[in-house]
């Protein structure tokens, strides 16, 4: 029988990619982890991916959890900043020569 805390397991549904993610993992986490792709939606855009991870202590666990509000808002406040769009020309108009 594994001593794992099962309170410790927590799963992660974003968009963010699996390098940033392990980028946030590694600068919140005192403690060793393990972390899992558990599953991707390819239909959904951006895609969600679903990740597992299993901490070693449940402060990681939070310390993660909060981490993640801060990039997903970031994520979100990107995403509320409109893109540029091309301008549409104006329509030509020509003189007729008579005029």
């Amino acid at each position: 029988m594994s001593d794992r805390d099962p309170a410790c397991d927590h799963l992660f549904k974003t968009t963010i990619s699996r390098e940033k993610f392990d980028a946030v993992l590694a600068r919140s986490c005192k403690g060793p982890y393990t972390v899992e792709l558990e599953g991707a939606d390819p239909t959904v855009i951006p895609q969600e991916r679903v990740y597992s991870v299993a901490f070693t202590t449940l402060d990681d666990r939070d310390r993660v959890r909060i981490a993640m509000r801060f990039v997903e808002k970031e994520i979100a406040d990107m995403g509320d900043v409109p893109t540029p769009r091309p301008t549409a020309a104006a329509p030509r108009r020509t003189a007729s020569a008579g005029a």
